[in-house]
């Protein structure tokens, strides 16, 4: 098992989407030899589409940054669609359930 899916492991109530997307993702890569690194986030490279990031602080999250335009995707409930930090790329936000329950 490697750094990543050591990660996924933590993520208690989003551990599956977590695991799904880095297979889907690994799965995809295989052809271009692309593997996650390292760094304040996950960061595919060479290939260098998208970044993911795992927060289990408070609340359980998972940022992904796609080389996308935001405007390009739908709003999904449960899932926050925003500008990403680079030009051009979109930033979704994946929350557990039980952190979107009103208080």
């Amino acid at each position: 098992m490697n750094e990543i899916e050591e990660e996924v492991e933590k993520m208690g109530p989003l551990r599956n989407v977590a695991a799904a997307m880095v297979d889907y993702v690994k799965a995809g890569a295989r052809a271009s030899e692309s593997r996650f690194n390292h760094y304040t986030e996950w960061t595919l490279e060479p290939d260098n589409w998208i970044n993911i990031k795992f927060s289990r602080i408070r609340t359980h999250a998972i940022h992904v940054t796609l080389g996308v335009y935001d405007a390009t995707l739908e709003e999904v409930k449960d899932i926050t669609v925003s500008k990403g930090r680079r030009p051009q790329w979109s930033k979704l936000t994946i929350r557990s359930p039980s952190s979107c329950l009103p208080q």
